[in-house]
């Protein structure tokens, strides 16, 4: 879903804001946030992998293996979760 679409469907809802930040809410944070921010929501519980197609499956674990095992195996919970059921409806987008 685009960044438009994502902003008509969520309205005010957080989902309709870009994963990514803006660039003043991005440049406000210090490398230690960011830092103490990966280190507690990219862990090991925390993420999904996966692969398509022809490959090696014992060399697909030993990649995500070795790039991943060092991470944080703390929970990673979330607060302040909200839902959205959404209003539905038809919008057109054009570029």
């Amino acid at each position: 879903m685009g960044p438009a679409a994502r902003r008509i469907y969520y309205k005010t809802h957080p989902l309709g804001n870009s994963v990514l930040g803006t660039k003043e809410s991005v440049g406000a944070l210090t490398r230690d946030q960011m830092h103490a921010y990966f280190s507690r929501r990219y862990a090991a519980n925390n993420i999904v992998v996966s692969a398509a197609g022809n490959y090696d499956w014992n060399a697909f674990v030993k990649l995500i293996t070795d790039a991943c095992s060092g991470w944080n195996t703390d929970k990673v919970g979330r607060d302040h979760r909200t839902e959205w059921l959404g209003d539905g409806g038809e919008f057109l987008l054009t570029r």
